[in-house]
């Protein structure tokens, strides 16, 4: 899925040589099951997406091309990563030890197919996969906000199956078509959508897509003077509204950016039987737990799923809120990895900012055109999902692919000159 660049990567690809299946049959269904498991992403339908993956692997290895692991430090090391976070769980118990292990199979024998696919598809194609995906978020998007307004909830969009990451991906979408956007409505008509967006988003009270909306703001072509009257007039707007609201959901998800959050007493957390649905306080309960553990356990953790089994038994019977599993991988890694886990994460993130740095210099800098900006769009879309949400197969997979995505653009490939990562634009 994440590997239809809209930068082209050529036909003489040798990372995976003899691609058949681009204009295929299999590559068809390969495509329509990429995006079908971003539907599973943001539907968090975990089974389904499993059933993707395998039938992923199974449109693969049934073409006659060969498939070969893409060998480059980022690839080892999205490898690794992948494996530090399934095959540890026999550290926890052997059975699961056995079934992380056959997931871990199945998430890189899947990532191997996408990846080989996607490393030889011309720039018609890629595009044309783009604007699918660009159609289904939108289309999913609008169910959301047809459900929400026929239950009269004008705010806060997190009920329609647990579809609210859509919020997240559309500001990606919006900004790797900044271009397309700006030829068709002009410049004046692209400073309304982002107006428009960021007020959408606002709404649906997700922080994620608060933080991705800001961060592909400040990466985008727009002109500084632009860039700092849109941001004058969204933060005028959020006081005007924070003013005049009454302490309601999104004010509440807009000033938890800036607050720190109390630490309730293990009595409070116990008597609570609605503590599972109150994030904030919930996570600082378990990041709490998550560091102590990995105080206790530095060099390898406690395992994949270490964690959830400690919290399962420890707190389930008491209540059944506590038992939730540590969220954001930038918790997850220490209490279940330790030192050696801490040190994979280290060295696969490096490795995905030196080869996204070394793309967008070697492109030109920050003013090049939207679409060779994926890697960098990703990255900030990668960061913001893996820092916040709980690890799963779904996620596996979106990190296995965008390091797979970063080995296939080596900087080699470009002949562009090098000009510096910014430059001073004039006007809006």
């Amino acid at each position: 899925m994440l590997l239809a660049s809209g930068t082209s990567l050529g036909n003489n690809n040798p990372i995976f040589k003899n691609n058949r299946s681009r204009n295929s049959f299999v590559g068809n269904s390969i495509e329509w099951c990429c995006i079908l498991f971003l539907i599973c992403l943001l539907y968090k339908l975990s089974l389904l997406g499993v059933g993707v993956l395998a039938v992923i692997t199974m449109l693969g290895f049934s073409n006659k091309s060969v498939i070969s692991f893409p060998f480059s430090s980022i690839s080892v090391w999205t490898a690794l990563y992948v494996v530090m976070a399934t095959t540890t769980a026999f550290l926890v118990d052997p059975y699961e030890g056995a079934y992380r292990t056959a997931q871990c199979l199945l998430i890189l024998s899947s990532g191997i197919v996408v990846a080989k696919h996607f490393s030889d598809l011309p720039r018609e194609n890629a595009d044309t996969f783009i604007r699918k995906l660009t159609f289904v978020g939108i289309g999913i998007f609008i169910s959301v906000v047809i459900y929400h307004l026929s239950i009269h909830r004008y705010a806060g969009w997190k009920l329609f199956y647990d579809t609210k990451f859509v919020f997240s991906l559309l500001p990606f979408l919006f900004f790797l078509q900044e271009d397309a956007i700006r030829k068709r409505f002009g410049a004046f008509g692209w400073w309304l959508l982002i107006c428009a967006l960021a007020a959408i988003l606002v709404v649906t009270g997700e922080r994620k897509a608060y933080l991705l909306w800001t961060c592909l703001f400040f990466l985008s072509n727009g002109s500084r003077l632009g860039k700092s009257v849109i941001l004058v007039a969204i933060a005028a707007a959020l006081m005007l509204f924070m003013g005049l609201s009454s302490g309601d959901y999104v004010e509440q998800r807009l000033t938890s950016l800036f607050k720190s959050h109390r630490q309730a007493t293990m009595e409070e957390m116990i008597l609570d039987k609605d503590i599972g649905y109150k994030s904030d306080l919930i996570r600082t309960f378990v990041n709490r737990n998550a560091r102590e553990l990995f105080l206790s356990n530095p060099l390898f953790g406690l395992g994949a799923t270490g964690y959830q089994g400690w919290a399962t038994e420890n707190f389930y019977s008491i209540n059944p809120g506590l038992a939730t599993n540590v969220h954001g991988e930038i918790n997850r890694v220490p209490v279940e990895g330790g030192l050696v886990g801490i040190g994979v994460a280290l060295a696969y993130l490096y490795c995905a900012l030196r080869r996204v740095y070394a793309h967008i210099r070697a492109k030109g800098g920050l003013s090049i055109p939207s679409l060779d900006k994926l890697p960098l769009y990703l990255l900030m879309f990668v960061l913001m999902y893996t820092f916040t949400e709980a690890l799963n197969t779904l996620m596996l997979e979106i990190i296995l692919l965008y390091g797979f995505y970063l080995s296939s653009i080596t900087p080699a490939r470009y002949k562009s000159p090098i000009r510096p990562l910014s430059k001073t634009r004039i006007g809006f």
